[in-house]
């Protein structure tokens, strides 16, 4: 006879949660519940019924998990914890809230059906607290996992005059606000380069960035790469990992890159004091020329050293998997 407590996982997306569910699957009896196919716009008469399909045999799977299950965790507070936030039964309700359900679905959810919430920063539990004031349920903050053994740094890490930015092209994360300070870092580190990496979501906005860089004459200097497949060696060619956003929860990309020895430098938005020491945060954009100018200005060894406390800080964060023994660590005390 299995005594194992019984977990059920209703997984939005595996892109953050797969060491986590690999965990869970170790101490627990796990089922796992994922997301609908995602069609965002229905072309014919057969996207409809599929997605109608998958939507309402998703629905069904997640009534099923109440019933079975100890405790139900909704790995995103987005739209399938509205519906189980409805639900009733012997089943412990938990969630982890990463940064954009926040806005698009919290006022949508009961949370009074939902005994706990994992916050993936301390920044996102106040601003939870502050739109749920009477929320009576436990709160943690657990941060995101990141496989440091992945992204090690190249064997000797020579200055490369490059830096980076990861993630989708799209206003939140101000691409086109880094190209500007970028070309005016470039009137004081001439030979720098820029090299842009991810998913291009807008065309409005995509046109925009492609035509700054026209506008600017950066043609040759700033490199609009799109999707990268090798994305260690992506990192390994750059000096310096950007974060331009004006809001993230945890800028993954940040951590990645200093895995691999690369300088962090982020914009302020609320919580990145968290994760990065005040030296690697601007304000504004001759903030951040005056960073990148301070770092090239260095020696070769004096970088070097910079890389490695870099590397050294995310080794004391993240090696262990600490986060995700958290993580299991937080569901035994909700089922116990």
């Amino acid at each position: 006879m299995n005594d194992k407590k019984k977990v059920a996982l209703i997984v939005d997306d595996e892109n953050f949660f797969g060491p986590f569910k690999e965990a869970a699957e170790g101490r627990f009896q796990v089922r796992t519940v994922a997301r609908p196919s995602k069609i965002d716009q229905p072309r014919n008469v057969k996207d409809l019924m599929w997605v109608a399909s998958d939507r309402v045999g998703s629905l069904t799977h997640v009534t099923k998990m109440h019933a079975w299950a100890d405790l139900v965790f909704y790995e995103w507070a987005s739209r399938m914890l509205i519906r189980g936030s409805k639900k009733s039964g012997k089943a412990k309700v938990a969630t982890r809230l990463h940064r954009h359900e926040l806005w698009s679905f919290a006022d949508k959810i009961n949370w009074d059906n939902v005994d706990a919430v994992v916050f993936v920063c301390e920044a996102m539990e106040r601003r939870f607290r502050k739109m749920v004031p009477d929320y009576g349920g436990t709160t943690r903050v657990i941060w995101n996992y990141v496989d440091i053994e992945r992204y090690s740094p190249p064997k000797k890490r020579m200055t490369t005059m490059t830096m980076g930015i990861l993630g989708g092209v799209l206003p939140r994360k101000r691409v086109y606000e880094a190209i500007l300070a970028f070309s005016e870092a470039r009137k004081s580190v001439p030979g720098l380069r820029l090299k842009v990496a991810g998913r291009w979501w807008y065309p409005e906005y995509n046109d925009a960035v492609r035509e700054l860089v026209k506008k600017l004459e950066l043609q040759d200097v700033v490199q609009l790469e799109g999707f990268v497949d090798d994305i260690l060696e992506w990192y390994r060619s750059l000096d310096i990992i950007l974060s331009f956003s004006h809001h993230e929860s945890t800028h993954l990309t940040l951590f990645e890159g200093m895995s691999t020895g690369c300088m962090p430098l982020a914009h302020f938005w609320d919580g990145v004091e968290e994760f990065l020491p005040a030296e690697r945060i601007f304000s504004s954009e001759s903030d951040f020329v005056g960073k990148v100018k301070s770092y090239y200005d260095l020696s070769e060894g004096e970088r070097r050293r910079i890389s490695d406390d870099g590397r050294k800080l995310m080794l004391s964060r993240y090696s262990g998997k600490k986060q995700i023994e958290e993580f299991v660590q937080f569901l035994e005390e909700m089922l116990s």
